[in-house]
């Protein structure tokens, strides 16, 4: 039998749990956020006609930060670059309650930018997970945490009829 020569620390494995977590949770939420969004946009709006314009402003945010996203990787780290990132998410998501909660529309596709753009860093998580680990077991790594995003996927429609039965008891 092959004797392990790079066995897996426990630093390592905390690493990949939190970004398998952080992964996870990010994919219900986005996948949740995508279902909604294009609803709650029409009703904003009053009009069907902008149906896809949160996603498609998802979309470039992510697009637009992506590679200042790696950048800023580069110059002060993983772990705080990814707490940018996520932050961000958080951030739009404050945008979009109040812009929901005022009947902004404009207020709603802001919030909509900045969690796009904090897509980036759900993204980029997977490669952060690959980078402590040898050569050899790199590949596993980044299949682990996209199988979070997956689980998340699954989850993301299951929060939907739970959120809006929350929303609606709040009033």
């Amino acid at each position: 039998m092959r004797e392990n020569s790079n066995p897996v620390t426990s630093v390592q494995r905390r690493i990949v749990a939190v970004l398998f977590t952080a992964q996870g949770l990010f994919s219900a939420t986005t996948i949740a956020t995508f279902t909604l969004s294009g609803i709650i946009a029409t009703d904003l709006a009053g009009s069907e006609s902008v149906v896809g314009w949160p996603n498609a402003l998802g979309l470039i945010g992510r697009v637009a930060i992506a590679y200042p996203f790696g950048y800023l990787m580069d110059q002060i780290g993983r772990r705080w670059s990814l707490s940018i990132g996520y932050g961000l998410a958080i951030v739009g998501c404050l945008i979009s309650i109040w812009a929901i909660g005022a009947g902004n529309f404009l207020g709603f596709l802001m919030g909509a930018l900045f969690i796009g753009m904090s897509r980036s860093a759900g993204e980029q998580s997977r490669y952060v997970g690959a980078e402590v680990f040898h050569a050899r077991r790199r590949a596993k790594v980044i299949g682990i945490i996209v199988m979070a995003g997956t689980v998340g996927a699954i989850i993301g429609p299951l929060l939907v009829p739970l959120s809006t039965s929350w929303m609606t008891a709040i009033g």
